[in-house]
């Protein structure tokens, strides 16, 4: 056989940047090809390359830091706003928290705050509750807690003007994602919309405050919140010129601070 056959039946060298790149040089001499040539009745024949077994002892190890594969691209995911930060917070006030958002979602949509807290819809938040995992003994206690936040929300003028469906580019549970300092940033706002000229970005917090100094407690919560709500903010701006301002809301005692979102 000739030296330009043999050259078409040696196997190509594969790229270096794969995985069996960084071997062949250890294994290219344990390949070899089964070649029909003219042989074959088949037009369409396909020659098939074989691997013999390999000696794991033969092959060295390669630095693979230069692979694609190996970068990475650091990826923050942002916290679900409805879950319950405090130290005293527990599965059932997180699980709490969830329905209330759904339910202020779904009162929002629907036009018209209607919120009895009658049997029908306290039923409907009991199946809620049990598939976000409350347990049985502690689903009578979470379906009045979500039962009194929601009563509050729907009569508090503050929890109206929130769930309004009416303003202009409204909006639940929007999903974003984009970079920030070079991270991906992946997002759900709670609330946004415009309203007189403003886009709002407004996060819910179903947490209670039974104590009387509900005014530094919400000054507290506007620094703890303040840098993930401007993160939003950001993210929103690189879709929407508008002047931005930001907006946390308490419906279980009508709890609000708000602030401009100011580009650095």
């Amino acid at each position: 056989m000739d030296e330009k056959a043999n050259q078409e039946m040696s196997p190509k060298t594969p790229a270096s940047n794969t995985l069996l790149g960084l071997l062949w040089p250890t294994i290219k001499d344990d390949v070899f090809i089964d070649f029909n040539g003219d042989k074959s009745d088949k037009k369409d024949s396909i020659s098939i390359c074989y691997l013999k077994q390999l000696n794991i002892n033969k092959v060295e190890r390669i630095d693979a830091s230069g692979l694609d594969y190996q970068h990475q691209v650091n990826t923050k995911f942002q916290p679900q706003t409805n879950i319950i930060e405090f130290d005293w917070a527990t599965d059932l006030a997180a699980s709490v928290g969830t329905v209330c958002h759904q339910w202020m979602q779904i009162l929002g949509e629907g036009g018209e705050l209607n919120f009895a807290n009658d049997a029908s819809q306290q039923r409907t938040i009991r199946h809620q509750l049990l598939e976000v995992g409350v347990l049985a003994k502690d689903i009578e206690k979470a379906v009045e807690r979500v039962g009194k936040i929601l009563s509050h929300c729907v009569k508090d003028n503050r929890g109206q003007w929130v769930l309004n469906n009416q303003h202009e580019d409204s909006q639940f549970e929007l999903a974003l994602s984009g970079v920030i300092d070079g991270a991906v940033v992946h997002c759900r706002l709670d609330r946004t919309f415009v309203d007189e000229g403003a886009r709002w970005i407004i996060d819910y917090k179903t947490s209670r405050h039974d104590d009387d100094n509900k005014e530094e407690f919400l000054d507290t919560e506007m620094i703890r919140y303040k840098l993930q709500l401007e993160q939003y903010a950001q993210l929103m701006s690189a879709m929407d010129a508008r002047p931005i301002k930001l907006g946390l809301y308490y419906p279980a005692f009508g709890g609000w601070r708000t602030w401009d979102f100011t580009d650095a």
